[in-house]
């Protein structure tokens, strides 16, 4: 994979983002690196994907055991 990194005097890490085909989105995520709750900020997201990843799993069990 080919990533698009910036880091410009701002301290703002900017990532660019790509599609399945490899073709730029224009679309760029921002990251302050000069945020000090930057690391709570990242681990309440890694938190609340693992729950949203444990309820999705959860539910296709339910959908599976419905349709048996």
């Amino acid at each position: 994979m080919d990533y698009n990194i910036q880091i410009k005097k701002d301290n703002i890490l900017r990532i660019g983002i790509k599609d399945s085909n490899g073709k730029d989105t224009g679309n760029v995520l921002e990251f302050d690196l000069e945020d000090t709750d930057f690391p709570f900020k990242v681990q309440e997201c890694y938190e609340k994907h693992k729950e949203n990843y444990r309820n999705l799993r959860n539910n296709f069990l339910v959908q599976t055991k419905r349709q048996n």
